[in-house]
Parts: structure tokens; sequence; C-alpha cells
């Protein structure tokens, strides 16, 4: 038996004791701090709910109103009084009742956690708003909802601009006749009734000849005044069973859909032509000018409404060669132009084997700072015969052919190789590529994309952007909005280009979930001199931000675009005024001297 000093073993016992007594002090002062900890969090979540500029209220899921933060009392006009222990139907104009929008919006929370939608709300001067609002249920310990919290803004600007634009993609302001947009979803509604009927449907083109000249001349109100009356002449010479459409600046469409023949048909444009060429009077001003037409006729023309009005342009296009003032029949027959496109495609091809092809550069900076956003990447044809070929030259001619497709896989492998070039210069920098919506859609694309990025880990993140023409018809929305949002989880960007040049705008920025609008040059380039593009730059640049778009202005030539772009809140700039599109080397000499303009009042040096 071993006896033990009774020093050592109170010793033992202090140091037992003194280790668990330290022990149960760590243990609280960890309880303290998840006490701290726990407070903050409470007093930051008050924070929000009180400071938020969104409308905020808790309810029970019987619609009984718990509590409101400020800005819901302030946006509803109720006091916080008035409206704790209330139902919150008094809040909602809904034909349904409270109950089924109860329901609906239990069962929403019950799959998903949250219901999510639009309301029209009635604030108490009677008032109704449109509000969008998210209602998510908020669980107890035992894990139970019995609690709601709605939070919501109001959005009745934004769905009034959205009308706005739409009713102004439908239909032009000045004549009060269909928009292309909305002629062409007319002309195909009545392709599909064809079938119904053995009757032909000629669609026809006309546009007034020398009216640039009479712009020039006499100013844009009297040409502005000449264009009603051209279209009121149209309307009535054509009859309410047809089709009228405003096309372009001076160029009208109609779809005459009750003709026996192509003879009958023939007659009725003839005369219809002619009627339009009438004197017309403003002012004491005699204006008489003549007009050219080009025709194709359904079914002998197979084409879909946008084969149709393309038709229709290549015959006023022969209108015009042939002298002006007459109408021109597409014929369908020729084979000249299918055998062009081969020939042009041939050509692309064999230039892609020979090197013929290169990068051009066009900066891209924002206004704010400065700062350069990227460059677009822009083809550029070395060709043996005709020289420098920019891709007007060549591209309509393939577009469809597998000559297009192999040129967007060429774009995009060029792109890559030059930003890893600015990565080794110094100067990196995001590229953005044009690609047909049908590569696109192509499966391969975002696989190719995706080992490009994981190939080469050195490239400035996000490097890749991927420009969209708006005027491309998309036919399954559906899936492009898929392809994008496969792009955007390997951190690729998307973009509609040409913005408001298309058939369906609001559709694209709705449905497609691109992060950058960029507005087409043309509406840029007048909107100094014309108040109807400066309205529309206005529009575009206030919808795109109420989808949380950043906008990019193409056709910036001058110090004076930029800054009404600036005073419109646009975010990007992309133009001669910035930067002419330039090789590789040239942009990266360009990068290292940038800086911008000194009117735009940018401080220090911008970011590269």
């Amino acid at each position: 038996m071993v006896i033990y000093p009774i020093g050592t073993v109170l010793l033992g016992f202090l140091l037992d004791n003194t280790q668990k007594l330290n022990q149960r002090e760590e243990a609280l002062e960890q309880t303290a701090e998840t006490l701290k900890t726990m407070l903050a969090e409470a007093r930051q979540a008050a924070s929000v709910f009180v400071n938020s500029k969104d409308t905020i209220a808790i309810v029970q899921p019987d619609g009984t109103v718990l509590d409101v933060n400020p800005t819901y009392s302030n946006v509803l006009g109720y006091s916080r009084e008035e409206l704790i222990g209330k139902s919150s139907a008094v809040l909602r104009i809904d034909e349904g009742g409270e109950a089924t929008f109860l329901r609906r919006v239990a069962q929403a929370i019950e799959r998903g956690g949250r219901w999510h939608g639009e309301l029209v709300r009635r604030r108490k001067n009677g008032e109704a708003f449109v509000s969008e609002v998210t209602i998510e249920g908020i669980k107890d310990p035992d894990g139970v909802v019995r609690k709601w919290v709605s939070v919501g803004k109001d959005v009745t600007e934004q769905r009034r601009l959205e009308q706005a634009l739409q009713q102004f993609g439908n239909y032009d302001a000045l004549t009060g006749l269909s928009s292309r947009r909305l002629f062409a979803k007319e002309l195909n509604a009545a392709l599909q009734k064809r079938t119904e009927t053995a009757d032909i449907l000629a669609l026809c083109l006309l546009d007034i000849d020398q009216f640039k000249d009479l712009n020039e001349q006499w100013g844009q109100p009297l040409a502005d005044h000449f264009l009603r009356v051209f279209a009121q002449r149209l309307r009535a010479e054509a009859g309410p069973d047809n089709l009228i459409g405003r096309i372009g600046g001076d160029e009208f469409a109609v779809a005459l859909k009750d003709c026996a023949h192509t003879d009958a048909a023939m007659q009725r444009l003839e005369g219809l032509r002619q009627a339009l060429a009438r004197t017309a009077v403003l002012d004491n001003v005699q204006l008489q000018l003549t007009c050219s037409a080009g025709v194709t006729f359904y079914p002998d023309d197979m084409a879909d409404a946008d084969g149709l009005l393309r038709h229709a342009d290549l015959a006023l296009y022969a209108a015009k060669e042939q002298g002006k003032d007459r109408i021109a029949v597409f014929d369908i027959q020729q084979g000249q132009r299918v055998q062009a496109r081969r020939h042009t495609a041939k050509l692309v091809e064999d230039a892609l084997l020979q090197g013929e092809m290169e990068l051009f550069f066009q900066p891209k900076v924002r206004i704010s700072d400065g700062q350069i956003l990227g460059a677009e990447s822009l083809i550029r044809w070395h060709h043996p015969e005709r020289g420098l070929l920019a891709p007007g030259a060549f591209m309509d001619d393939i577009v469809g052919t597998p000559a297009a497709s192999k040129l967007d896989y060429w774009v995009l492998d060029a792109a890559f190789k030059a930003g890893l070039t600015l990565v080794a210069q110094g100067s990196p920098l995001p590229l953005s590529i044009n690609i047909a919506v049908s590569t696109l859609i192509d499966s391969r694309f975002q696989r190719e994309v995706g080992r490009l990025l994981k190939l080469h880990p050195s490239l400035p993140q996000p490097f890749l952007e991927v420009e969209l023409l708006e005027t491309e018809t998309f036919n399954d929305l559906s899936a492009v909005a898929y392809v994008i949002q496969g792009l955007d989880d390997l951190g690729v960007q998307c973009s509609i280009d040409d913005f408001g040049t298309g058939y369906s705008s609001l559709t694209y920025l709705q449905r497609l979930p691109a992060q950058i609008v960029k507005i087409d040059q043309s509406f840029v380039r007048d909107m100094l001199d014309n108040e109807r593009d400066r309205a529309l730059v206005r529009g575009i640049v206030s919808l795109a931000h109420a989808f949380n778009r950043n906008v990019v202005a193409e056709g910036v030539e001058t110090p004076a675009h930029a800054e009404a772009l600036r005073d419109l809140g646009c975010d990007g700039l992309q133009g001669y005024g910035i930067a002419r599109p330039m090789p590789l080397p040239d942009l990266i000499r360009w990068i290292r001297a940038w800086q911008p303009p000194p009117e735009w009042g940018c401080t220090g040096q911008p970011v590269r």
C-alpha cells in the first residue's frame, strides 16, 4: 500500500478543479460570444426591417397582419396601428378573393418555401398600384410555418414603361400603321390560314423615290407630313381587310390577301402605286414623288414571313436598279443567288484553311470612370483579290450554311488566343464575340467554351461575352434561354446586340437572361438631331435598368454623343468616337495609352 503525502493529494485536487473551472469559464465565454452574435444579428435584422426601402409585412397564414415596416405604411398610406391585427385583404385587389389567394400562397410555400408574383394593391386614398411581392414562410423551432414575411416593391412605373415600349414596338408613332414586328406577326397568321382558301397572297414593299432629297431640301416636319399622307392613302387604297405596315423610314409593306391570281394582284398594286404618287400640298408646297415597289406571291413563293419580306425587298431593290417608279416581281425560279451563296460559303471555308481571316477589336468603355470594359471581336477577311473585307461583304451569303458554323468556332478559338496574348503583354481584357443562334444552341458550343475556359485559367474573370443579334429569329426562346443560363454558370456573359431593331425587343428582354443590352448604332448616331431616336434610347436605357441589365451604346462618334448618353444613364460606350476596330497589336498600344476625355469628368487613372 502506497501512502501519498497530503501535499501531493491537495495539489492534484487543486489542479483538477482548476482545469474544470477553466473549461467552464471558456464555455461561458463561448456562450457570451454566441449571445453577442445573436444579439448583433437580431439588431441587424431589425435595422433592415425598419430601414428597408421595400415594403415588409409579417402576417399569419390567415392574412392577419402582425407587423409592418415604415416603408409599408408610407407606400400604403395606413399607419402601423391601422394595419396590425387587420386582414391584409384591404390592401389587395383580387378577383378570386382573399381565401383563394391565401390558399395559393400556402400551397406555394409548402412546395418550395415561397410565393412570388405581382399584386394590384390599393392605397388608403383608393389609388391602385402594382406591387412585385415575395412571400416566404417562417418556421418555428418545431419546424411548423406559423408566420409569413411579405417583401414587395412598387413596380407601377416599370410596368407602364413596358406597356409603352410594347405599344411603341407594335405601332409606328408617326403613321399609326403596324410596325415591322407586328406586321410580320400578322403576316405569319395570314400565311397559316392560306390552306383555307385558294386565293394567293401578294406581299409588296414600297418606298418613296428620292425621299432623302425631300428630307434634306424641305426639312423633317414636311417629310413627316408627307409620310403621314402616304400612309393615309395606302390605308385607303389597300382597304381594311389587308395588312399594312411601316417597315422602315420611307418603306411600307402591304399584304393583299384576297387576290384570285397574280394578274389581278398586279393590277391592284399598280393602281395603288399610282394613287400614292398623287400630289400632296402643305403650306403652299406641292410635292409629287414617285414610288417603287417589289412584290412576291404566296404560295408560289413558299417562304415564311421573314423570307417573303426578304424576297419582296430584293424585288424592291431590283425596281430601284431598273430606274425606279415601277414594280418588280421576285423571280422564285432564279438560282443565281443560291449559286452565289454556295460559292461564297466555299470561299470562306477556304479562307479559314489558308489563314486569311483575322480578328479586329473595338474597345468598350464605361463613361462614369473611364474603365475599359472590354473589346468586341470583329472578323476581317484578307481577301486575295478584294482586299480587307468587313463582315457585311460576306456574312449574309453564308447564313445557315456549314461555313457559318465553322467561322463561329474559328472566332471563338481566335478570341481565346487573343486573350492569352493580352495577358502575356500585361493588358488583360474581356472580349466579346458575335455568334449565330444556330451555333449557340448547338450542344458542342457550350462544351467547347467550358473546355477552353478550363484550359486557360490565367484569363481574366469574366473573360468571354457572347453577343446575339436581336434581329435574328429565335425559333425556340426557351432553348436559347437555357443555353444562356448554362453559359452564365460558366462565367460567360451574354448580350443582346442591335437592341431595338428586331421584332421582339421586349420579349427577348423578358425571357432571355442576358446581362447586357447593346443599343443599335442607328438610334445613337441620330439621337442628337432626332427626338424620336433620343426618346427610344431613353426608353431602352430605362427598361434595361428596370430589368437589371447593363446598357452599352454603339455608334458613339462624338463627345456630344457620349455626354448625351451619360445624361440618359447609359453605362458603356462603343464607337468611332472611342476607337475604331483595330488589329490586336494596335489594341495593346491603345489600352496602354487610353485616357478618358477631360469632359467626362473622370478623376485618377482609368481602371484597366
